[in-house]
């Protein structure tokens, strides 16, 4: 895959689809710059599905095409760039362990994605053409995110 997402000045620059109205690109900035997180680029595909089959006990949100038309204009005027960037969705990831009476002696490793903010923007951003964007990333988990789903620049 070819990264498309272009990074200017602590602005990240990620395209979207040209069917895309009112505008063809989204801005990100970081929001926890200096606290233990990095960037990563991410496929929007893997990402998505790596949160659809995630472990977490959160919900997970509906796909923005089941959203209510007012919903995903409100997401849309809130990612608009004539607005200024918005924070990238951050995220943490990490190996949870689970067992089953199959495997009782064995642990199998379940992926964990947890969201600090953006699980709106990253369906948004998949809905809209995305194929990949920007995550902020704990620290401790980025090499093994980045394995899952990352994308090479």
């Amino acid at each position: 895959m070819t990264v498309k997402v272009t990074e200017r000045n602590g602005v990240w620059h990620v395209p979207l689809s040209a069917s895309h109205s009112p505008y063809q690109e989204v801005q990100f900035k970081r929001g926890r710059e200096g606290f233990n997180y990095g960037v990563l680029i991410v496929d929007s595909e893997k990402f998505i599905a790596l949160y659809d089959n995630n472990s977490d006990s959160i919900t997970p949100i509906d796909k923005a095409s089941e959203w209510s038309e007012s919903k995903r204009n409100e997401i849309c005027a809130f990612l608009d760039p004539s607005a200024g960037p918005c924070e990238m969705p951050r995220v943490s990831f990490s190996w949870n362990e689970a067992r089953s009476w199959r495997s009782l002696w064995r642990a199998k490793q379940l992926p964990d994605l947890c969201f600090g903010n953006g699980r709106h923007r990253s369906r948004y951003l998949h809905y809209a053409g995305a194929s990949c964007f920007p995550v902020e990333v704990g620290l401790d988990g980025i090499e093994s995110l980045r394995a899952i789903c990352g994308v090479t620049p």
